[in-house]
């Protein structure tokens, strides 16, 4: 299994704390955001390899962030960068993920990760249920609140499959979300190009969802515990305060 962790965005919602340096090394606790992804996927002893995705503004921040934290990393770590250099260019998650695919010839199943998810939950047990079906899955949450469901991409479940998927729906189904957290068998990666090759919208990984659960089985996994999308400065402030608060 490879892992591909997606920070290709301009993160244009938290100017101007992402003016200078990208969203996913933004410090958490005094640790950069992307640090807790990476030691969550090392906790995974099926994952071979990890790639990020980076655009071209900021390809030099990663690389001098993976020069200072490589030996702390248990696991080989690969950078690319999609050549972009601004918001109006940029390749979207989609785009980004195919990106990645492509050029490094992946032919494994793949976890897929955006670089603004905080998270405190294992993933050992999100890649355990994968393994007993091999299809799609996408790691969800129930947030509790329809209302609050409205910010975010809304799933129905049957049977642990997901029905359907709606990006930011004024009235959701269900006040299930999707999380940027998703399992890609190896036999399904080629269609992610008949999707783009449609010119369906490439920014949201969730859109991919909702193209797959037309066509394909995709499960949805609960998932307990704390999240952050970190989309907003208003949000990034409040992971920050309740982890610094945890690492007291």
């Amino acid at each position: 299994m490879i892992a591909i962790v997606l920070c290709g965005g301009y993160g244009t919602r938290l100017y101007p704390l992402t003016l200078n340096q990208p969203k996913a090394l933004l410090p958490i606790a005094n640790k950069p955001l992307l640090n807790y992804i990476i030691e969550k996927i090392n906790e995974v002893g099926d994952i071979k390899k990890i790639i990020i995705v980076s655009n071209n503004k900021f390809f030099k921040n990663f690389k001098l962030w993976l020069d200072k934290y490589k030996d702390s990393f248990e696991k080989n770590i690969k950078i690319l960068n999609d050549g972009t250099n601004n918001n109006e260019v940029r390749s979207g998650g989609i785009g980004d993920l195919w990106f990645a695919i492509e050029k490094e010839n992946i032919r494994d199943d793949v976890l897929i990760v955006a670089g603004d998810n905080l998270f405190d939950f294992s993933l050992k047990p999100f890649i355990n249920f994968f393994k007993q079906n091999n299809n799609i899955v996408n790691a969800v949450y129930k947030l509790g609140s329809k209302k609050k469901a409205k910010r975010f991409g809304v799933v129905e479940l049957k049977s642990k499959q997901i029905v359907s998927f709606e990006e930011k729906p004024e009235n959701p189904k269900t006040d299930i979300i999707s999380l940027a957290l998703y399992l890609y068998p190896k036999f399904l990666l080629n269609k992610i190009k008949n999707y783009l090759d449609k010119n369906l919208n490439s920014e949201g990984l969730g859109y991919l969802i909702k193209y797959f659960s037309k066509k394909e089985k995709i499960f949805g996994f609960v998932v307990q515990g704390r999240f952050f999308d970190i989309g907003v400065i208003e949000d990034y402030k409040k992971a920050n305060k309740i982890w610094e608060d945890l690492s007291k």
